[in-house]
């Protein structure tokens, strides 16, 4: 059962982020997408740019909910990010600006931040230079919950 939840939701996230436009999320004003140093390995690198993708909780039942992560700037081991989501009543602005943290294991990069609002640990991982990879994990009166994410690169 949890390796048919685990497709589900790749195959539905996946649908779902091919058709979305994630124009429509507001951005701040002063958004500045820094190249790499060209000391940066290569797998750093390719975090730089805007992802877009949708939020899905097989457990929490919840409909997707398109998101936006700008890599700002990235050097070694740290990472100035935008984290953007689609206009909710709750709050002000419908982003937040982070410190992240990037490590990479292996070959495999790991962008991971705590949320200020929600207190929601988020790591994402390259999957390939073009596809971001993540999960959001929280505790709640259920236990710990986790929602996955399949991400693109867009312009």
């Amino acid at each position: 059962m949890v390796v048919l939840m685990v497709a589900m939701s790749f195959v539905f996230t996946n649908s779902l982020t091919r058709g979305a436009d994630f124009s429509s999320i507001p951005l701040p004003d002063d958004l500045q997408i820094v190249p790499p140093d060209d000391s940066c390995p290569q797998e750093i690198k390719a975090l730089s740019g805007k992802w877009g993708g949708e939020w899905y909780s097989p457990v929490a039942g919840i409909r997707p909910l398109p998101v936006v992560l700008v890599v700002e700037k990235v050097d070694g081991s740290k990472a100035q990010i935008i984290y953007a989501w689609v206009e909710s009543s709750k709050n002000d602005k419908n982003w937040q600006r982070y410190n992240a943290d990037v490590e990479l294991r292996g070959k495999k990069v790991i962008l991971s931040f705590r949320s200020d609002i929600t207190g929601r640990k988020f790591e994402f991982y390259l999957k390939k230079l073009e596809t971001l990879e993540g999960e959001a994990t929280y505790n709640s009166p259920r236990g710990q919950i986790k929602n996955t994410i399949t991400m693109k690169r867009f312009q």
